[in-house]
């Protein structure tokens, strides 16, 4: 799947294996998925987010606010739990739908939502996001690609 993404999908990925260490946790989550995207520079799902309104800095607040959880240092590589590896599977399935191949931020940010189990799923339904506003902002930007 890795050969699949973007660049900028890639080094929200590298970053969300960052954020699990920060935060001395073993495993990848959703939630640190999401703090990757946040990072991302290059974001198609950051700017989703701006364009509403959505402040990332209180959105990262927020999350580490409600993280909660055992906190033990691992050197090695951080895992991905199941629900994480199901955000990919998701991601995947959009860029098949759409035929792209490639696998963008915008359908990472979709799998977190449509996963569902995580806080940052949580905290971007209650913000008003949701799967559908997400493929119709994403077909937007793939059809001008000046978004």
């Amino acid at each position: 799947m890795w050969d699949r993404m973007t660049e900028p999908a890639r080094r929200a990925v590298w970053y969300a294996n960052d954020e699990a260490k920060k935060l001395r946790e073993r495993y990848v989550t959703p939630d640190h998925l999401f703090l990757g995207i946040l990072r991302e520079e290059e974001s198609s799902g950051r700017g989703i987010i701006t364009q509403l309104g959505g402040d990332l800095a209180a959105l990262r607040r927020s999350l580490l606010a409600r993280r909660t959880g055992k906190r033990v240092f691992f050197a090695s590589a951080r895992e991905m739990t199941p629900d994480g590896k199901r955000v990919f599977d998701i991601a995947a399935a959009e860029a098949d739908a759409r035929e792209s191949g490639s696998i963008f931020l915008g359908y990472l940010l979709i799998g977190i939502l449509e996963e569902g189990n995580s806080e940052s799923a949580r905290l971007l339904s209650g913000a008003g996001l949701n799967g559908q506003f997400l493929r119709n902002a994403m077909a937007t930007i793939q059809e001008d690609p000046s978004l």
